[in-house]
């Protein structure tokens, strides 16, 4: 549904725009699913405070101000991470977008996750293992999500054409007369 309804309001050309908005189209669904496991008691604690926990103690994260802050570092977080997403589709294409989403799904959860955690980055520590397996999955819908999300809003110029597992943008280029040449000689030495 939302596919569709990003697909109708036109196809955006530019690279910062589409990987912004990729990124924070990512983060709807990996907080509604952050909120709803959170209400369940599947998971100890929501992206605002894990993110606000980045720029305060942690005690002072149970104030609504805080949180909103916490929140907007988390949405950041994840609008930067669509560039990565977008270069990757850049430069790999727009197929097996499902792969290719939980791959960057994956390296978000890996790099600020668990490198932030052993680093001392977030004052929010989880205890519990569902809580790990809980950003895990929250990391991988944000991957998803994106991948999809920048699909639909870019220009299909901007992503190589793939026919055959072979880049076919480089098809239609004219061949210099010295490739020409060479090509000529080459083949006059080896016949």
């Amino acid at each position: 549904m939302l596919t569709k309804y990003l697909k109708s309001i036109g196809k955006i050309q530019d690279s910062a725009v589409i990987s912004i908005l990729g990124g924070l189209i990512g983060m709807i669904p990996m907080d509604i699913s952050n909120y709803l496991l959170w209400k369940k008691g599947k998971t100890e604690n929501l992206y605002g405070h894990v993110a606000g926990s980045m720029l305060m103690s942690k005690f002072r994260m149970n104030q609504t101000k805080n949180f909103i802050l916490g929140q907007f570092w988390h949405y950041a977080a994840g609008a930067g991470f669509g560039f990565p997403a977008f270069y990757l589709l850049k430069k790999t294409g727009k197929d097996h977008l499902l792969l290719k989403g939980a791959s960057v799904g994956m390296f978000t959860w890996g790099l600020l996750y668990n490198f932030g955690m052993r680093i001392g980055l977030y004052g929010a520590n989880p205890r519990l293992t569902k809580t790990k397996y809980a950003a895990l999955w929250h990391n991988f819908l944000y991957g998803v999500t994106t991948v999809y999300a920048i699909s639909a809003i870019a220009d299909p110029g901007l992503f190589p054409q793939k026919q055959n597992n072979r880049d076919i943008s480089a098809q239609n280029m004219p061949i210099s007369e010295d490739y020409k040449k060479g090509a000529h000689q080459y083949e006059s030495i080896v016949n």
